[in-house]
């Protein structure tokens, strides 16, 4: 299949209307190929945006599916402490629903190679020699703005202490490493250019700190979180993480800083 026969069959994609074959090459060219992924996603979000609109002005929905979608708002907007805020909740819920569990999974995870790019430079990076060291954020943070050539916001939360950074590539591009321990823990921020960044985080974010869209993933044992601040990428990655609430416990102190 080329990609010009693949763009025609994205809307179809993402009703879940192909066959498994075709299903396949299409998730294969949203993973591999950064311009695809995006008319993935543009259609995707239409889509939702679309079927958000059940129950306002317009074409009403069938009454038993309109009957399982206030349903599952009302049931997701009482779990106020789990995965998302209310409003989140309820857009992920119509989603599942109209869209399918496929698109709504697809909606809300960290692109798997994102998630293994980081693991491995995180790997790498942690055994490396810091090219500066010290406890003060003040000084770390102009040490970056330095060498990335821009203000850039880093972490200052209670209970963890900055032990330094170095410089290192981030997702194909030029980045810098900081380094943490947080109650006994490794903490690990990377930071890069946005613009630069192949990969596209989720519809959906996890939650939201300080008006901030978190995306966090998971993978053997370690925590991570992304998110997209001005100019700049952030992940970070807290190994032997647990829960999702240690690393919520982290973006949620007050001297936070983005």
């Amino acid at each position: 299949m080329n990609k010009d026969d693949a763009i025609r069959l994205v809307d179809a994609f993402v009703d879940n209307e192909l066959d498994v074959k075709d299903a396949l090459e299409i998730q294969a060219l949203v993973e591999e190929d950064a311009s695809f992924r995006e008319e993935y996603e543009r259609v995707l979000a239409l889509k939702s945006v679309l079927r958000l609109k059940i129950g306002e002005e317009g074409p009403s929905a069938p009454g038993l599916l309109k009957k399982r979608v206030m349903r599952s708002m009302h049931r997701e907007s009482m779990r106020r402490n789990v995965w998302f805020r209310p409003s989140i909740a309820v857009a992920a819920a119509i989603s599942a629903l109209v869209l399918g569990w496929g698109a709504f999974q697809r909606a809300v995870a960290v692109p798997a190679p994102l998630v293994a790019d980081t693991m491995m430079i995180y790997r790498v990076e942690s055994g490396n020699p810091l090219d500066i060291r010290s406890n003060n954020l003040n000084t770390v943070s102009s040490w970056l703005g330095e060498k990335l050539q821009g203000e850039v916001k880093t972490l200052s939360f209670q209970g963890g202490d900055i032990l330094g950074a170095r410089l290192c590539p981030f997702a194909g591009q030029k980045g810098v490493f900081v380094r943490y321990r947080f109650r006994g823990k490794n903490v690990a921020l990377f930071i890069g250019k946005s613009s630069g960044i192949p990969y596209s985080l989720p519809l959906f974010s996890t939650f939201e700190v300080k008006g901030n869209k978190i995306y966090e993933a998971e993978k053997d044992n370690f925590r991570l979180a992304y998110w997209k601040k001005g100019i700049w990428f952030y992940a970070l990655v807290l190994e032997d993480g647990g829960d999702s609430g240690e690393l919520r416990d982290i973006l949620s102190r007050s001297t936070f800083e983005f």
